[in-house]
């Protein structure tokens, strides 16, 4: 007996309308033929979609998107090359534990290993980086086929979600006709009566929350109890979970426990937070015996290379974790790991942490407040010796509004940001990759930033990140966000002028200067553009952004060796 002809339009009605009554409320679409069952399942449902070009760029801003969320955007593509465009944005996806859901279109099995155009082998193209890979098979117009697609529709999404987010993959093969098929005959419409049924009864489904252990909070607080100089860390976390880490930090203050926190964990940018020692990293511990005896760190490893140097070269520091999910643990010095959600941390550790020792917290604060007094004055010292990099931040410092959402590229931005960043009175919300910590797809994560936040986005980026990532100017253009794309122009890779490769004869091949003249390519994408080459310059850029909304692209053009210059002379005066 013949299918009905309407079978691969229901079919793909009965994955997208699951799909969404499972969860999914947004598609990021990228063209392609052979998935045009999807795309007009998903016009057909009303979902919220965005058209982009680019795989690359579509997968990084679904995963902006989803950064500030917390929930999956689907991600649609046409079969063979074009999935593997996706795999960058999958790789940070599963080291920064965020949700992804990939739907990806394919060519019928027949067609497999005979070199048909536009077919590859797709089947669990990502590997483990996948938390779940589905192959959805050839369509069948059963009632038993039919439910096991929307079961795994709403599995996907579910393993999407937890029990650690990340991405997963779905394979959609499709054989022509592609086009949208109406019912036409008794058995077409008997087929459609059937996928509105399935529907109205897709099963809910719920992730389980993460409690910590009673065993794991006892054994936390017996090392606390033993400390005299313990200091709490938070490193990297999620915007979209930003309440639960910022519970903790409550909890962490009310104990008189000194806190050290970096921009990208979601608990240094606040209105008000009286345990924080911001430039912990930088002081001189050793000097001034500052050393702590026992470190509870929550969130991502630290970006700070000055912090780890300190836990490797001091044995006597107990470490103990506290993560929703791993062992974020580069120096391999944990003694304690309590995996759970840092909200339910904060419930059970609320009024049970022991108080630090008197005048701990008094001391540490009398040497941030010297940090910051040397560095206003390398700062002053170094204000004529030409616009560098770290008057980026100063400047950002002074214009950043409550509310806002700061988007921090890799390298040296997200470094510099931890240092000269010092931003008092205002909430705002940090998105970062520190997952891979790679620079490639900024852009178009910041657009997806962007479309999720509710108000103004700054993204700061270096000059190589931007150039990695032209293509997220093509969503920039098409969108009505408040977005403004700060790029610091330092003639590229200068962070390797701090690193011990800067000894070499040739730095070449690391440091990259360019005559890319990045302003201009807002033209391209008729986006309103702005050379600045100097502080006040940039400044006033910066506000003309923020007045004018939708995207704006800034090139801060500075001096080259700034942000060594400058690095060389805070070290020195403290």
């Amino acid at each position: 007996m013949d299918a009905p002809a309407n079978l691969l339009t229901q079919w793909a009605r009965l994955l997208i309308g699951a799909l969404e009554r499972a969860g999914v409320s947004h598609a990021v679409i990228s063209p392609g033929s052979r998935s045009t069952p999807l795309v007009a399942a998903i016009l057909d449902s009303g979902t919220a979609y965005d058209v982009v070009i680019d795989e690359r760029s579509a997968a990084f801003y679904a995963l902006g998107m989803a950064k500030v969320t917390g929930r999956a955007s689907l991600l649609v593509c046409t079969s063979g090359s074009a999935l593997a465009h996706y795999f960058p944005a999958v790789i940070e996806a599963d080291e920064s534990q965020i949700p992804l859901l990939i739907l990806s279109a394919d060519r019928p099995l027949e067609l497999q290993a005979c070199r048909a155009p536009q077919t590859i082998d797709q089947t669990a193209l990502f590997g483990r980086r996948a938390r779940l890979f589905l192959d959805l098979g050839a369509p069948v117009a059963s009632e038993r086929a039919l439910l096991a697609l929307r079961r795994k529709a709403v599995q996907a999404l579910m393993a999407s979600l937890g029990p650690v987010p990340g991405p997963v993959h779905l394979n959609f093969p499709a054989d022509k006709p592609l086009e949208p098929k109406s019912a036409e005959n008794g058995a077409e419409q008997a087929l459609t009566t059937l996928v509105t049924r399935l529907l109205e009864s897709t099963p809910r489904a719920f992730i389980a929350e993460r409690y910590p252990s009673p065993a794991g909070v006892s054994a936390l607080l017996e090392l606390a109890a033993r400390a005299t100089r313990p200091l709490f860390t938070f490193g990297p976390h999620p915007v979209h979970a930003a309440a639960a880490m910022r519970a903790l930090a409550r909890v962490v203050s009310e104990a008189g426990w000194p806190s050290f926190a970096e921009c990208t964990s979601q608990v240094r940018l606040l209105d008000d937070n009286p345990s924080l020692i911001a430039n912990f990293d930088r002081l001189q511990h050793a000097r001034d015996g500052l050393i702590p005896d026992l470190v509870v760190h929550a969130g991502g490893p630290l970006t700070s290379g000055p912090f780890q140097r300190l836990l490797s070269a001091n044995s006597s520091i107990h470490l103990a974790l506290l993560s929703s999910f791993d062992w974020p643990d580069p120096e391999q010095r944990a003694e304690l790991v309590v995996n759970a959600d840092p909200g339910h941390l904060a419930t059970a550790l609320a009024g049970r942490l022991p108080r630090a020792a008197s005048g701990w917290q008094e001391q540490l604060a009398k040497a941030q407040a010297a940090f910051e007094t040397q560095r206003e004055q390398t700062a002053t010292a170094l204000a004529d010796q030409g616009f560098s990099d770290p008057m980026v931040f100063r400047i950002l410092s002074r214009t950043l509004a409550d509310g806002d959402q700061l988007v921090l590229g890799n390298s040296l931005p997200v470094r510099l940001a931890d240092t000269w960043l010092t931003p008092t009175g205002r909430t705002l919300a940090c998105v970062s990759q520190r997952g891979a910590n790679g620079i490639d797809g900024l852009i178009s994560s910041a657009a997806g930033a962007s479309r999720a936040a509710l108000g103004h986005t700054v993204l700061v980026l270096g000059d190589i990140s931007a150039l990695h990532d032209q293509g997220g100017l093509e969503i920039l253009a098409r969108s009505s966000a408040s977005l403004c794309v700060l790029i610091i122009n330092n003639g590229g890779g200068r962070i390797f002028e701090q690193l011990p490769i800067a000894g070499l004869a040739s730095t070449d091949a690391w440091i990259t200067p360019h005559s890319a003249q990045l302003w201009r390519l807002g033209a391209v994408w008729s986006i309103p553009s702005m050379l600045v080459e100097s502080a006040a310059e940039l400044e006033a850029a910066l506000r003309q952004a923020r007045s004018q909304g939708g995207p704006t692209l800034i090139e801060a053009r500075v001096t080259p060796h700034g942000a060594k210059r400058w690095a060389e002379a805070l070290a020195s005066d403290h």
